[in-house]
């Protein structure tokens, strides 16, 4: 009968080897406590103010700051954020349209 302790060992070795990586975080999105609607239209905000979104269409006019309780992933001193999305489609009207019949 095998011995438990070589797999008790290696699994305890394996645990610290997990546990001592540090990845450090490359780009946190949260949105700090302090922010407006405006600072989205800044080179304040944390994402690009840049990003096209449509005709003279602005970030704080897309964005809302809800009013919902933080979440597992919200750390101290940030808010949750909401985008709101329009979309329109007014198709137009078939022009040239054709039809072929088999007789």
């Amino acid at each position: 009968m095998l011995s438990p302790l070589p797999i008790i060992l290696l699994a305890s070795l394996l645990t610290t080897a997990v546990s001592a990586q540090k990845c450090p975080i490359q780009f946190d999105g949260r949105v700090p406590e302090s922010s407006t609607l405006g600072t989205f239209d800044t080179s304040a905000s944390p994402f690009n103010p840049g990003y096209v979104l449509g005709a003279n269409l602005k970030w704080s006019s897309v964005l809302q700051f809800p009013a919902v309780n933080s979440s597992l992933f919200d750390a101290n001193g940030t808010k949750a954020v909401e985008v709101t999305i329009k979309y329109i489609l007014l198709p137009s009207l078939p022009q040239n349209f054709h039809s072929t019949h088999l007789s």
